[in-house]
């Protein structure tokens, strides 16, 4: 459980998803202003082949968040984000913060090396929260285009790469978890 301190304090559970999960996440990325939302059958697909890598963010309300990542097929020592979303008016930044730090810790240990998140020219928020995550890990962060606007045919602008070696585990275990508040 992450405790997390806000403007108010609040229970975070971080877990693994479960298919029954799969329609929550689905509404909440159809929600978001930020999040593409795929059809429900690739969040019901994450849940179950994907579990080990991905989670949900809960609190009492309900799911509060969602991060969809898989270690890549073609470099097995990487790790990627594929989708994040967070519920609009629960702390975007310090639930975002708190499943990617924590995703960090449960990949590391199964010897992955490199995190990787694909970020919108736009989205300026996973921006900063993945420099806070390389600066609170004590990682250079590499930073390039993976994505011509062109290529995705988003409007959005490029997506870029953010990549980081990540510490080993032991040391993240005892120092890479920041105070959240």
């Amino acid at each position: 459980m992450v405790r997390e301190t806000a403007e108010s304090t609040t229970d975070l559970v971080l877990r693994k998803p479960d298919v029954p999960d799969a329609a929550s996440m689905y509404e909440l990325a159809y929600r978001s202003e930020w999040t593409e939302a795929e059809p429900l059958g690739t969040y019901v697909n994450f849940c179950r082949d994907f579990a080990a890598t991905s989670l949900v963010a809960v609190e009492m309300t309900g799911l509060t968040g969602f991060l969809l990542g898989y270690v890549k097929p073609r470099d097995p020592s990487s790790y990627f984000v594929w989708q994040a979303a967070v519920r609009r008016g629960a702390a975007p930044g310090n639930v975002a913060y708190a499943m990617l730090a924590d995703m960090v810790l449960r990949v590391r240990s199964d010897a992955v090396r490199y995190f990787e998140v694909a970020v919108g020219a736009d989205d300026h928020v996973l921006a900063e929260i993945v420099h806070r995550l390389a600066l609170d890990q004590a990682v250079e962060l590499g930073v390039t285009e993976l994505f011509s606007d062109g290529e995705t045919g988003s409007g959005h602008g490029a997506k870029m790469l953010y990549r980081f070696a990540m510490r080993e585990a032991a040391q993240a275990r005892q120092g890479g978890r920041a105070d959240r508040g």
